[in-house]
């Protein structure tokens, strides 16, 4: 059964600035595995995949692709101090991977600026994926209910955990050479989703880490 690896993604331009790629992953994960052996709902820790249906096909993506609906949105979310610097770039990180799930075949250098460790790996090999399918993104992704805790240091590193709801109902699954939507392939409704974001030495957070679950709606 073929699957696709799904999460958000927006055009290069609306990117924020370029930043440097750590040299040594940072064992983020063990933070955030530590943090999910507490909780009562079980989870996956890969990106987004949409289920396969019984009946395969194609159709024209203008007949499919809503047209009012920009490729990604974010809830207006108000965050203060260290707070909002990690907000925003947790955006950029979600930026720069939807334009690598609509864009699979990109070079990987810029993925890997907002990556590190264990999350880099994971979302590396999602975009493979989608990449070796020959499929692509399209439609339009939401996010919202964005909660982020108090940062600490784990193993000499700082880290802090942030969540949020990834709404999916409008998401489409494209084939790269032909543009027409895949119908055998439905995207999940929704995935409420956690990352660990590393702090590093020039003072910006990375993504490090990534977990999620599948819901109806959240």
């Amino acid at each position: 059964m073929r699957v696709l690896s799904v999460i958000a993604l927006i055009s290069a331009s609306l990117l924020l600035g370029c930043q440097t790629a750590p040299s040594e992953p940072i064992p983020a994960v063990e933070y955030l595995k530590s943090r999910k052996a507490t909780a009562t709902t079980p989870a996956t820790t890969s990106p987004a995949t949409p289920s396969a249906s019984s009946t395969p096909g194609s159709l024209e993506l203008a007949d499919a692709t809503p047209t009012a609906l920009p490729p990604i949105v974010f809830e207006n979310s108000e965050f203060s101090g260290q707070k909002q610097k990690i907000y925003q770039d947790l955006l950029a990180y979600l930026k720069i991977y939807d334009k690598y799930m609509r864009n699979p075949k990109l070079n990987r250098t810029e993925l890997n600026m907002y990556t590190t460790g264990e999350g880099a790996e994971t979302v590396r090999k999602a975009v493979d994926m989608t990449a070796s399918e020959n499929w692509k993104r399209g439609g339009s992704v939401s996010y919202h209910n964005f909660k982020i805790a108090d940062p600490i240091k784990e193993n000499g590193v700082t880290l802090v955990e942030a969540s949020y709801c990834m709404d999916l109902k409008n998401i489409k699954i494209i084939h790269i050479d032909t543009n027409e939507l895949i119908t055998s392939m439905n995207p999940r409704k929704a995935i409420e989703e956690r990352v660990v974001m590393s702090l590093m030495p020039n003072g910006d957070w990375i993504m490090s880490a990534i977990d999620n679950n599948e819901v109806d709606s959240c």
